[in-house]
């Protein structure tokens, strides 16, 4: 009977060591599996901010493009005229037909958008 006690308490001995030791690795697993999932998370949100950010150049490529467009057609129709622009880094150069030379500066600053007035259905009568 002795015999059986003492198997019996190191039978319970290592399964309690065995429940420890699998505890352990099961949080091990838990906490990084949990960890690859913000991980793939965090990759899946850049990804999506990365495409946006291309998607927002190309469009502001394709803008930049035609208002190059717009800018060669102004001066194109400008020089018909005697009118002659030009732009040197930051100086804008306009010579006239008569001989005369304005230069001014490129303003650095962001232009102010004109305002819009809201018409409201009170204001229409």
């Amino acid at each position: 009977m002795e015999n059986f006690v003492t198997v019996s308490n190191i039978l319970l001995g290592l399964f309690g060591i065995s429940g420890i030791i699998g505890a352990f690795f099961t949080i091990r697993n838990t906490r990084r599996a949990a960890i690859v999932a913000i991980q793939d998370q965090t990759i899946e949100a850049l990804q999506q901010q990365i495409n946006a950010l291309k998607a927002g150049q190309e469009a502001m490529q394709k803008e930049n493009d035609h208002l190059k467009i717009i800018i060669e057609t102004i001066s194109s129709a400008l020089k018909q005229k005697g009118i002659v622009i030009s732009v040197e880094g930051e100086m804008v150069v306009v010579e006239d037909g008569r001989n005369r030379t304005s230069s001014m500066r490129h303003s650095t600053r962001t232009p102010v958008p004109p305002s819009k007035k809201i018409i409201s259905h009170d204001d229409v009568s």
